[in-house]
């Protein structure tokens, strides 16, 4: 059996198949292990969410990292120092501790997770997956974009502070970029590190999946700031019951900028590809600088359009973004 094979069988999604063979094999110790396993599995999955949902029914949310941050200070030990001190830095911290702590927030990216597991691990194991990480993780860049793309909507009401604010606005957005790119980054550049370690192709041609995974990552950066003021929703609050449900809230213009999203993602990355797949030789590597520039020039066309709107219709984004 080979390692890719042995892998799979050792994932809980393949005890039951473990289990199985076994069984033919001869080999009960092994069987009844797998079956066991999967059964405490399920008792710990089953505890974990009832106590998930006991605590949406009675509105408990865990201490934020902000009383963290005002005790310490209250000691004389703030920890805001260096780059975090500053107003993109500021809002970096803040983007993070939300992609940490806001269960909305990790719900949409779990398809993200899914999606770079299958795209790194799958095509080892087996030929039906469609789609693989071996020339960049697009398929796991395309669900980030997607999960980052309500940002203001997931803020609800409390944004009304930086519609009070407009000088904020630049800084605002240019942290959340950075707060996305931080946690988008290891979903893209994972499964291209693992399907090209452990499968055939090794670091040949690397400089194909280098430049498309870099050049999608910025202009994505730049699409969630678009897309999360020009196609912004109201999203439950995190201390309401079932706040992960969207359902009747999700609206045609988020669905349309959402794929406007989609197609100016996959032509973004073409003028990098073409001449990753084209130009002989060393040559080949000009296409990472050219896909920089155009992972940059993507950011910063998006914050600029975002900022614009904000200034321009930030009345509108925030009643838009008001959970009823």
């Amino acid at each position: 059996m080979t390692w890719p094979l042995t892998l799979a069988h050792s994932i809980p999604f393949g005890w039951g198949i473990t289990g199985v063979d076994a069984v033919l094999d001869g080999n009960w110790l092994l069987a009844i292990g797998a079956v066991a396993g999967l059964l405490l599995l399920d008792v710990a999955l089953v505890w974990a969410w009832q106590r998930l949902v006991l605590r949406h029914f009675e509105g408990r949310v865990s201490t934020s990292s902000g009383s963290t941050r005002k005790q310490t200070s209250e000691k004389g030990r703030d920890g805001a120092t260096g780059w975090r001190a500053t107003r993109v830095g500021a809002v970096v911290t803040r983007e993070l501790s939300l992609w940490r702590g806001d269960m909305r927030r990790r719900s949409q990216l779990l398809s993200v997770l899914i999606f770079a597991v299958l795209a790194g691990i799958g095509p080892l194991v087996t030929d039906s997956i469609p789609f693989s990480a071996a020339w960049g993780a697009w398929i796991a860049i395309f669900m980030a974009m997607g999960a980052g793309s309500n940002s203001y909507g997931l803020d609800g009401g409390s944004m009304w502070h930086l519609v009070m604010i407009p000088q904020a606005l630049p800084d605002d957005i240019r942290g959340r970029q950075i707060a996305w790119l931080m946690v988008a980054t290891p979903f893209a550049v994972v499964p291209v590190l693992v399907v090209r370690v452990f499968g055939d192709l090794g670091l040949d041609r690397w400089e194909i999946p280098v430049a498309v995974t870099i050049s999608m990552l910025g202009v994505s950066a730049g699409l969630t700031a678009v897309n999360s003021v020009r196609g912004a929703y109201p999203v439950p609050e995190a201390t309401k019951s079932f706040s992960m449900n969207t359902r009747g809230s999700f609206t045609g213009n988020a669905f349309v900028f959402l794929i406007l999203g989609i197609m100016v993602l996959a032509v973004s990355v073409v003028p990098a590809l073409l001449l990753a797949l084209l130009l002989p030789g060393a040559w080949a590597y000009l296409s990472i600088p050219v896909a920089v520039a155009i992972g940059w020039l993507g950011m910063w066309w998006g914050a600029r359009m975002a900022v614009g709107t904000l200034v321009r219709d930030s009345d509108r984004i925030l009643n838009s973004v008001v959970s009823r």
